[in-house]
């Protein structure tokens, strides 16, 4: 069995699919990419900003040679970020660096597609199942022809996952929306002017959040969530201004400025949220022909902005063991697929549960407390600081005990200030 006679099928042309993709394009192993959407509905995403992180989603990025397209089209200074409550009373201010640069989900999407071959697309395929015999089921009745590895990078809703376990995300209890504002007048807004020009305001209260992100092109992204709420059933129809309306009603003891940006989001743009995550101790046994990466291995809410870089991470070092794999002898290539997609699932799936973790305990902060952010906001900031300090040197994590005692001690005297 030659390299040509492996094939790949990736179902799912997000960020960690498409980067898959483009890996085994560069090795010429072949594949195909099965999207549920059309190449226009894909395309014409809008809404969300993703912060690349070095270590891992740009690191992968780097890695497959595309760090200068990612670059061109961020920006870098976009990773400020500023916390206040509903009084816009500031609670975390950082103004960003270069590090972390921020791009558009439509403009990483873009780039990543237009790097592969129109040929090795198959749009408008929605997927209904995986057979045993490692072929695809459609929803139309259709079936493909059977795969060496199939990978499914297709979301919280997976179905590839379903091949592997019949566990499923389980509600958060948060639910909200996403709307797009190009209003000029609200972009110069007092408050937006109140968050770095190129980042983020997370703002916290009442158990409810108001998140804005700027994006390129003149652009903004408002994002709304709260807690204890039913959301429509998904595929539900929503009407955008009914939305609107109620949200605004939700926020009438919210500093004003917070209901006037609402005035000016464009309905068309609403992408409903219902938060969802899958179990902490999620595993599947191991299949050494199919596998799951990203959301569909480790689907976490939002609030610890790992998501996009962890699914990078995955696809490229999977795109390792598919191309040693391609290239391996036919009778040494079972057993190999075996111990390295074992191994790889592992690794993957520590590091998801651990990012999970840390998603749910801040998100826990923020959405679940009454007293956010000022009574929560200094065990927020040593959250993430112990997450970031779980990839550094022992001396380093020596002196989180003093750095925790610090930024307490610092926050208690801010509240005595306010």
């Amino acid at each position: 069995m030659s390299i040509k006679d492996f094939q790949v099928a990736i179902v799912g042309a997000g960020p960690a699919g498409l980067l898959l993709a483009i890996r085994l394009l560069q090795a010429e192993i072949s594949f195909l990419i099965f999207e549920g959407r059309t190449r226009e509905q894909l395309l014409q995403q809008q809404g969300r900003s993703l912060d690349l992180h070095p270590r891992s989603g740009l690191a992968a990025l780097d890695a497959c040679g595309l760090k200068s397209a990612v670059f061109a089209h961020s920006r870098q200074e976009g990773n400020g970020v500023t916390v206040t409550d509903k009084r816009l009373q500031s609670w975390f201010s950082y103004p960003g660096g270069s590090r972390n640069p921020h791009v558009d989900r439509e403009d990483l999407i873009q780039l990543l597609v237009d790097a592969l071959p129109a040929a090795n697309f198959r749009w408008n395929h929605k997927l209904q199942g995986v057979d045993t015999d490692n072929s695809l089921l459609f929803r139309d009745g259709s079936r493909s022809e059977p795969f060496c590895f199939v990978v499914g990078a297709d979301g919280a809703w997976s179905r590839v996952r379903a091949a592997l376990s019949p566990r499923l995300p389980e509600y958060t209890g948060i639910a909200g929306q996403t709307f797009v504002v190009t209003s000029r007048c609200a972009l110069d807004s007092p408050i937006l002017r109140n968050m770095p020009r190129t980042g983020s305001l997370f703002s916290f209260s009442d158990k409810k959040a108001f998140i804005v992100h700027y994006m390129t092109k003149d652009r903004a992204s408002v994002t709304l969530f709260q807690t204890d709420y039913k959301p429509p059933d998904r595929g539900a129809e929503i009407d955008p201004v009914d939305e609107i309306k109620r949200t605004r009603r939700l926020h009438e003891d919210w500093d004003v400025q917070f209901v006037r940006l609402l005035e000016h989001v464009d309905p068309a743009s609403m992408e409903s949220w219902q938060l969802h995550m899958m179990p902490l101790d999620f595993d599947w046994p191991v299949n050494p022909r199919c596998i799951v990466i990203g959301d569909a291995a480790s689907l976490r809410s939002p609030f610890g902005g790992e998501g996009v870089n962890l699914a990078l991470q995955d696809a490229f070092e999977l795109s390792g063991i598919l191309i040693a794999a391609a290239k391996a002898p036919a009778n040494k290539r079972q057993q190999m697929l075996e111990q390295e997609v074992s191994k790889f699932q592992r690794t993957m799936l520590d590091r998801g549960h651990l990012a999970q973790k840390l998603a749910k305990d801040m998100q826990a902060a923020m959405m679940d407390s009454s007293t956010a952010p000022r009574g929560t906001v200094a065990d927020w900031v040593m959250l993430r600081a112990r997450y970031e300090f779980s990839f550094k040197s022992k001396w380093w994590r020596m002196m989180l005990p003093i750095l925790d005692i610090g930024v307490h001690a610092y926050y208690a005297g801010v509240r005595l200030l306010h």
